[in-house]
């Protein structure tokens, strides 16, 4: 945001300098929410699936297994894996009370000072996730590169500014390129072509803009093309999660409902003969 204000006030026009700011950030507000609203009902799924699963374990399984061992009968074998659920889950909750606080500090000084940082900018680049992620890391760094050069900022100072708006650790490096490639003479949309990764789409349209000496206005259009492009692919993909989360936590449901019950009926079996 300071080197969008920065351009601005080197173009004499402050004014621009913050409107562009100010619609960065709103972007970027909006994406969150978007993320939010895609990703909460998948998340709302799980949530209510591991404690409808804790319940069952935790509270109908015990209170069942006391009938079927007094009845006299072998216990079955699928119940004597949900009973081994049940028992290893109950006692093994002052493990998991300790071992999550432990967890969480491991992260923390992972994230903070280890490399797990690192090794997560380079998954979500790389991994499974890159075809939403690399849409809006270098998206969005086009659309805030497009916005600085339109607010009146240079290539090279523009290229600066903007790298520091990358929040991933591992672009930020694949990046660096393009400013040494600028300085030697090379071309901007050469400089994004010798980046890993980067959005074929935005190197065409910044190969446009510079055939029509429109840099800035390609590049804040891509990049916005490519973050709608990726909201897209989640909200798409999270109207999958949610019925593929629904289909495999209610089966494992299912399973473990359909053993209490063949228990039960065992158990009445019994008490009739």
């Amino acid at each position: 945001m300071r080197g969008l204000v920065a351009a601005g006030e080197a173009r004499g026009d402050a004014a621009a300098g913050l409107e562009s700011a100010a619609q960065v950030l709103a972007t970027r507000r909006k994406i969150r929410q978007q993320l939010f609203e895609a990703l909460s009902y998948p998340a709302f799924v799980f949530v209510t699936a591991i404690a409808a699963l804790s319940i069952i374990l935790l509270v109908v399984v015990p209170a069942i297994a006391p009938l079927l061992t007094d009845s006299g009968q072998k216990m079955p074998v699928y119940f004597s894996v949900i009973l081994f659920l049940s028992r290893a889950l109950q006692s093994g909750w002052p493990f998991l009370a300790g071992a999550v606080p432990l967890i969480g500090l491991s992260v923390y000084f992972g994230w903070r000072y280890g490399g797990l940082r690192s090794w997560t900018d380079v998954w979500l680049l790389d991994g499974p996730l890159r075809s939403i992620v690399t849409p809006l890391v270098f998206g969005g760094y086009a659309r805030t590169l497009g916005d600085s050069l339109q607010a009146g900022a240079n290539l090279s100072e523009g290229l600066r500014l903007c790298s520091r708006s990358v929040a991933n650790g591992e672009a930020r490096k694949r990046l660096d390129i393009v400013m040494t490639l600028v300085r030697q003479g090379r071309s901007l949309s050469e400089g994004f072509r010798s980046v890993k990764g980067f959005p074929k789409p935005v190197i065409k349209l910044c190969e446009v803009g510079e055939a029509s000496s429109a840099v800035g206005p390609m590049l804040g259009r891509a990049g916005e093309r490519e973050e709608t492009a990726a909201l897209g692919r989640i909200s798409k993909y999270s109207k999958l999660l949610g019925p593929l989360l629904i289909m495999v936590l209610g089966a494992m449901i299912g399973a473990l409902m359909a053993g209490v019950l063949t228990a039960l009926t065992d158990i009445g079996s019994v008490a009739g003969t």
